[in-house]
């Protein structure tokens, strides 16, 4: 089974935010991440969530 860390799709929402940090830790614990890699994880879902971000404000959406 292929299981994947979900990339962040909040829109600056404290609450979505933080769901989405209870779906991570959840992730961590069944997949059994390293603490090394939790943080390379994590920075990469987000900054993958900020590029798209930043496209659809350049694009005028909200």
């Amino acid at each position: 089974m292929k299981i994947e860390l979900v990339t962040f799709n909040g829109q600056l929402h404290i609450e979505d935010f933080l769901d989405w940090v209870c779906e991570v830790e959840t992730f961590f614990d069944f997949a059994e991440t390293a603490g090394s890699k939790k943080v390379k994880l994590v920075s990469y879902k987000l900054k993958k969530w900020c590029c798209c971000l930043a496209e659809s404000n350049l694009d005028g959406e909200s």
